[in-house]
């Protein structure tokens, strides 16, 4: 049986845009992005940065959601570089906006707005968060993704019976210098964590986050980058050798030399034929191929880059 469509909730909470505050009734609620901050650390991140730029930035980002508000509301396209974006976006991941600033809360202490929620399906949905970063680094990528980690923990909460599919952020940026448009998946957390942090921060205690990088392996940085760099170079004096090697077994076409601990072999030139797939699909697309597929196991492994 096909479950029913289901509508968003409204959670109860006002939202005063001017002040940038949030009440449940007469209850005066918090947003989530100062604890998110200071929990993580990142309370002081923008200290050295001039008050006027953050200002200014502050500014360009808010004009930015409500041209896109706009837009998916009334559909209003007031052309700009990061509106434009954002439809080719959207066209291209198949993203149907359902509602925009669509107010969550714990409905105790907290509350805050999901910049785009995207009907999937009768009862799924997709939660993104619009960002107009210079750059995507570590410290912001880690808050976007307990700030939609908190959203989801949230929606479900007013709308118990709905399906969140994906969480991502919606990467605009366009200066001068800089054209981006892209969306970044985020993983989700799981609520009880979100619940920590927040409840941490309400204690005055200091969260301790789970997806930092260990103090034990951040203490070996130094040393990893050392033996990277060692191999690396390692590497390029045994290919300068065995690159002279090789001239001096051509110039005297000898194929191969031992000694009692070494042998050297020197193996010539040939050609090797593999079957395209992926051109052969396109020339016969309505073949079955699922017979002839042979699947093999891939081995964890570990990619360290400095």
């Amino acid at each position: 049986m096909k479950k029913q469509r289901i509508e968003l909730k409204d959670c109860g909470v006002t939202f005063l845009e001017d002040e940038h505050r949030y009440f449940l009734g007469e209850t005066e609620l918090s947003g989530i992005t100062n604890a998110i901050s200071t929990q993580l650390g990142l309370a002081n991140a923008y200290d050295n940065i001039p008050t006027a730029i953050l200002e200014k930035a502050t500014q360009r980002g808010n004009e930015i959601h409500k041209s896109i508000q706009r837009f998916n509301n009334e559909w209003y396209n007031d052309d700009s570089p990061q509106v434009q974006s954002y439809i080719r976006l959207c066209k291209e991941n198949g993203i149907v906006a359902e509602a925009n600033e669509y107010l969550v809360s714990d409905l105790k202490h907290w509350a805050s707005s999901i910049d785009l929620v995207a009907r999937v399906d009768d009862c799924t949905f997709d939660l993104y968060d619009i960002k107009t970063w210079a750059t995507p680094t570590n410290d912001n990528l880690m808050k976007a993704r307990y700030q939609l980690s908190i959203y989801a923990f949230f929606f479900t909460l007013a709308n118990p019976e709905a399906k969140i599919r994906n969480l991502a952020i919606i990467h605009l940026r366009e200066t001068e210098k800089d054209h981006i448009s892209e969306i970044i998946p985020v993983q989700r957390i799981p609520s009880d964590i979100c619940e920590e942090l927040l409840q941490t921060y309400l204690e005055g205690k200091q969260f301790n986050n789970p997806y930092d990088v260990p103090l034990d392996i951040r203490g070996q940085e130094s040393l990893i980058r050392n033996l990277l760099e060692t191999k690396a170079n390692v590497e390029e004096q045994l290919n300068q050798i065995k690159g002279s090697i090789m001239k001096r077994m051509e110039a005297l076409d000898i194929r191969s030399w031992q000694t009692d601990t070494m042998k050297i072999t020197r193996k010539l030139a040939s050609t090797r034929s593999s079957f395209d797939f992926a051109t052969f699909k396109l020339a016969y697309p309505d073949l079955n191929y699922e017979d002839y597929m042979r699947t093999s196991r891939v081995s964890p492994s570990l990619v360290i880059t400095v």
